[in-house]
C-alpha cells in the first residue's frame, strides 16, 4: 500500500513524521482499524530513516492514535486527541518540579506491583527486549520504555501520566 505522503527533509524529521501521519488519520484518508505499510516501506515512502519512523510511532502510540505489536505491524486505533490527558496536562502544567518527581516515583513503584501480578511471561519478555534495542535515540528509548510499563499496569490514568508528561520532560 502507498500512502499519499511527502517526504520529509527538514530537522526534527521524527515530528514532521508525526505530523504527516496525524493529517492521513485525521483527514479520514487512513481509517482506524487500518494497518500502516511495513516500517520499510514508509519510512522509505517519508524519506527517512527507519530509526527516526520508529520514534514517531512511538509518539504516535504514546498519544494513543497507533497500536503497535510485534509481528503484526501498526494499527489505527483512534482519530482524536485523548481528553483526559489534555485535561491531566492542565495539572501537571501547575505542579512544580518536587510535586512531578514524587508522583511518578510513587506511581512507578504501583506499576511495577501491577504488572507483577496482571503481565504474562511474553509481556516480561517483551520490555527486556526493549533494553537491548540500538537504533532508537536514548530519551526515545527510556520513554517508549515506561509508555510500555504504564500499559502493562493497566491502568489508564498511569498510561495518561506518561502520556502527557515523560520524565525526560522533568529533567
Amino acid at each position: 500500500m502507498t500512502l499519499p505522503v511527502e517526504r520529509i527533509k527538514d530537522e526534527r524529521l521524527s515530528e514532521k513524521a508525526v505530523h504527516q501521519l496525524l493529517m492521513l488519520i485525521r483527514s479520514g484518508q487512513v481509517l482506524v482499524g487500518e494497518k500502516l505499510p511495513p516500517e520499510s516501506h514508509l519510512a522509505e515512502q517519508l524519506g527517512i530513516s527507519r530509526g527516526i519512523l520508529r520514534e514517531a510511532l512511538t509518539i504516535l502510540e504514546a498519544r494513543g492514535f497507533v497500536r503497535r505489536a510485534p509481528r503484526e505491524g501498526t494499527t489505527v486505533i483512534q482519530k482524536q486527541e485523548d481528553n483526559m490527558a489534555e485535561g491531566l496536562a492542565v495539572q501537571l502544567k501547575k505542579a512544580t518540579l518536587m510535586d512531578l518527581l514524587e508522583f511518578r516515583e510513587a506511581m512507578e513503584c504501583k506499576v511495577v506491583e501491577l504488572i507483577i501480578r496482571r503481565a504474562s511471561d511474553e509481556d516480561i519478555q517483551e520490555l527486556n527486549s526493549l533494553l537491548e534495542v540500538t537504533d532508537m535515540e536514548a530519551t526515545s528509548k527510556d520513554y517508549y520504555f515506561h509508555y510500555r510499563l504504564a500499559l502493562l499496569s493497566d491502568n489508564a490514568l498511569f498510561v495518561s501520566y506518561i502520556k502527557v508528561y515523560p520524565m525526560s520532560r522533568t529533567i
